[in-house]
């Protein structure tokens, strides 16, 4: 156990190293193109370190057997999660149609926000899944003859508690990426409405919002089927 949690303590380390050096790199004579590269790059390294330390501690409550194990496998989870959210705040927060020289850029630029949008729900979904995979298996001790099995089925207040944030995490997701694939395709909209030498740019933003709908879709059902799963895990008081 302790040499597992020597490893979750190397991982903070990592972490804090590489939020470090995203908030010093870049040349203070650089364009607003620069300032807003350099926004997401600090929202995703700051939103790694930050989940890492909460899934660290949520993984360690709910691997209440191995906490060192849980911890490390929570520590990863969390800056998955932690540096998707960044992104997301850093994309905000810089104007990103300001930071294109031209619209052929900006056509580029979308692709690749969407593209990493597609990549961070990818991740986050998987580990979702997981989730509600251990969840099942709760489920199933919950049809046990033993009443000890069927106890410790149920969740603790530390669990229900990180049960409770992923909902409510996994909600704020899907109203932002909602609110962005309404933004994209109205955008990839006007493109197709000019024609020209962008078609074949325009048909990639079209085929990464596609695949943007149903990572939203499946994020949609996982947060749905994890609430029912944990509710019928709570404790009813």
């Amino acid at each position: 156990m302790r040499s597992t949690l020597h490893k979750v303590t190397a991982l903070f380390i990592t972490l804090c190293f590489l939020s470090g050096c995203a908030a010093k790199g870049g040349d203070p004579n650089t364009s607003t193109t620069d300032d807003a590269t350099r926004t997401k790059t600090e929202g995703t390294a700051l939103g790694a370190v930050l989940g890492g330390l909460v899934g660290a501690a949520a993984g360690a409550a709910l691997d209440s057997n191995n906490r060192g194990r849980g911890a490390l496998i929570g520590a990863g989870i969390g800056a998955v999660g932690g540096g998707a959210a960044g992104y997301v705040y850093g994309s905000n927060a810089a104007e990103r149609k300001q930071q294109y020289a031209n619209e052929e850029d900006r056509l580029d630029g979308e692709i690749n926000v969407v593209k990493k949008y597609n990549t961070d729900l990818q991740q986050q979904n998987t580990a979702l899944a997981s989730d509600i995979s251990d969840l099942k298996e709760r489920i199933k001790l919950l049809q046990s003859k033993k009443k000890s099995l069927k106890d410790k089925a149920y969740l603790t207040a530390e669990e229900q508690k990180y049960v409770n944030g992923t909902l409510e995490k996994n909600k704020k997701d899907l109203e932002h990426y909602n609110q962005e694939l309404t933004s994209l395709s109205q955008y990839k909209q006007e493109q197709e409405s000019k024609g020209g030498k962008s078609a074949p740019q325009v048909a990639s933003l079209e085929q990464e919002i596609t695949l943007l709908r149903n990572q939203i879709n499946t994020l949609d059902s996982n947060n749905k089927q994890m609430a029912k799963l944990a509710d019928n895990l709570t404790v009813k008081k």
